[in-house]
């Protein structure tokens, strides 16, 4: 049968299922192992060559084993050489069992523990290993070794989806970036992806694309501002107010400072605590250029009583009490009371 569905419900017999079937089933999501819940299938010494084995639940290949009481096994007395035998829970196919059993190792001067047998008949996991010396006639504590966490052996019985192959699934992915990247290829030939390489590496050194934020102080009379190499384009924090006269530098080495149409700095272009933007380093590093007040958007007022209009560029700092302020597209009509201040935007 080429396909094979299960569970469904059976209708005069046609849905019958095989232990085969839900082994699979369980076999396919848990590992074989022992379960992680108490001290399961745990090997003591007896006393003399005997073991116990306490009670416990195992997985193996999909069929569960349960021990619901301590079982004793024996072990061979020893032989001329020493040996390692194994405790084992071995599941029989065939015979439809899983039971415990100790498989005798080889005696040699340097022994090592018998394979675990694992084909379409049986599948044994590993619970101990127990040294045998040459000619023993006791087994104690010291003589075993405790396999049951030994994934390679035993294991705790653990969800299968973390042994999950990618692998495939990577290799049609790989495959597909390859198709894409070659397709990229043939449209970005190697002068044309050098090229654009360069023009971004130039757009991250040039400092006249970008806005750098400067370190302003002021000693004396002097304004200083410290700029990055490169950094064309400036802003930042005044920590001082500006007067007429005063000087500047950048990083320490005197420049001239001037407005946009050439004219030296007012008094009242900025205040201590004002963010200042709109300046320019020259290419040369010798002078800076300033947004002048005039190339500010004015604000028309109408201060009450009598009409009287003025204008305000915001370089200087005001305080004006408003009782009253109306704002408006158009100019006022008329005369307007005392206390009011008529806004046009």
């Amino acid at each position: 049968m080429a396909e094979k569905y299960f569970p469904f419900n059976s209708v005069m017999g046609d849905r019958e299922y095989f232990s085969e079937d839900f082994a699979a089933y369980f076999a396919d999501i848990l590992s074989s192992g022992i379960s992680a819940n108490g001290n399961n299938l745990g090997v003591t010494s007896a006393g003399g060559l005997n073991l116990s084995v306490s009670p416990g639940i195992a997985l193996i290949q999909g069929r569960q084993y349960q021990n619901t009481a301590t079982i004793t096994l024996a072990v061979f007395a020893g032989a001329a050489n020493s040996r390692i035998d194994r405790v084992v829970a071995r599941l029989d196919v065939a015979a439809r069992k899983i039971l415990l059993a100790v498989v005798p190792g080889t005696p040699s001067t340097s022994p090592t523990p018998p394979a675990l047998t694992r084909n379409d008949d049986y599948y044994e996991i590993g619970l101990a290993e127990i040294y045998v010396a040459a000619s023993a006639i006791e087994i104690s504590a010291a003589d075993i070794t405790d396999t049951r966490t030994d994934n390679d052996v035993c294991g705790v019985v653990r969800c299968l989806v973390e042994k999950l192959d990618i692998s495939a699934f990577m290799k049609n992915n790989r495959v597909a970036f390859e198709q894409w990247f070659a397709d990229v290829k043939e449209v970005l030939d190697e002068d044309t992806a050098g090229h654009l390489l360069n023009l971004i590496s130039e757009h991250k050194a040039d400092g006249s694309a970008h806005i750098t934020t400067a370190t302003h102080t002021k000693s004396g009379t002097t304004h200083n501002l410290e700029v990055p190499p490169g950094a064309k384009n400036l802003t930042f924090l005044a920590t001082a107010d500006i007067a007429d006269g005063d000087l500047w530098t950048i990083n320490g080495q005197p420049v001239t400072a001037v407005l946009h149409n050439g004219e030296p700095l007012p008094g009242e272009l900025f205040k201590s605590g004002c963010w200042v933007t709109g300046v320019r380093l020259s290419d040369d590093g010798t002078q800076l250029t300033f947004v002048g007040k005039d190339a500010m958007r004015a604000l028309t007022i109408g201060v009450g009583n009598g009409g009287t209009s003025a204008t305000y560029t915001g370089a200087t700092a005001v305080s004006i009490t408003i009782p009253k302020l109306v704002v408006s597209s158009t100019a006022p009509s008329g005369v307007l009371a005392t206390g009011t201040i008529h806004g046009v935007y």
